[in-house]
């Protein structure tokens, strides 16, 4: 299957391998920027743990010349999913908790192992978040911490030979793995007069959240990974059958 990815690239991104493992050949054509925001300098010692459910976080403290990262590596790092776990550990975090399912999945983990009296919670995140872990953290008594780090920018077109691969068919399956990501996606489809030429080209979505984002605008098939990892999108979307190319269900959103 030829499929289209649209977050923004990154030398960490696990996804193009493993599609590439399963004999699928893509074409990446972001359709936001990423940039990062400086968040000013605090007092670490009020911190108990770090709270990152996005990559694009870590990469923004990595690059800022406002925080020292040797200090903030000794505290605990609770990360959503095993990717940015993993970019965690290559920045020199050891101190991980890895959550497979939902960013809410994690901050429960992250109440149940620690304590409200033991200092704040620190939440790096984008200026446009899909989820917000404040009231779960302060309804169980913790003080949250929070700080834009980066921001994401939508980008006005989709590249030439993106259009024609989605209007000839060319392109069998979009992939799609944030909510902003879905919605951003789904008004540049619009712009290009897209939208009756995707009636039969599937739409793989990391969660049901992101294909809320998209289901609101655009009826196009859509299938949900069973759960929010890499992994699953990839068995959701399975090995290359050139016989099953852009021939997905029908228009409602299907449970993977």
């Amino acid at each position: 299957m030829h499929l289209l990815l649209t977050r923004p690239k990154s030398e960490d991104d696990q996804l193009p391998g493993l599609l590439q493992s399963k004999g699928h050949t893509f074409l990446s054509d972001p359709v936001l920027s990423v940039e990062f925001v400086t968040p000013g300098q605090f007092d670490f010692g009020s911190l108990q743990a770090i709270l990152i459910t996005s990559s694009n976080a870590l990469r923004a403290l990595a690059a800022s010349p406002d925080l020292d990262l040797e200090r903030l590596r000794d505290l605990p790092l609770y990360a959503v999913g095993s990717a940015t776990a993993a970019h965690a550990r290559d920045m020199g975090f050891a101190k991980i908790r890895i959550g497979q399912g939902t960013s809410e999945d994690i901050v429960r983990q992250l109440i149940e192992d620690l304590a409200p009296g033991d200092g704040e919670i620190y939440y790096p995140h984008s200026q446009q978040v899909a989820y917000d872990p404040a009231p779960l953290l302060i309804g169980a008594g913790f003080a949250i911490r929070a700080s834009v780090v980066y921001r994401t920018v939508p980008l006005g077109t989709l590249a030439p030979n993106t259009v024609a691969g989605l209007r000839n068919g060319d392109i069998s399956g979009v992939v799609l793995l944030s909510p902003r990501t879905a919605k951003v996606y789904a008004s540049l489809i619009e712009t290009a007069g897209l939208v009756t030429a995707l009636s039969r080209t599937c739409h793989f979505c990391l969660s049901a959240r992101v294909a809320d984002g998209l289901s609101a605008s655009l009826a196009v098939p859509i299938k949900v990974a069973a759960h929010p990892n890499l992994q699953e999108l990839v068995a959701l979307i399975g090995p290359n059958d050139t016989h099953s190319a852009g021939k997905a269900p029908g228009p409602k959103a299907l449970q993977g």
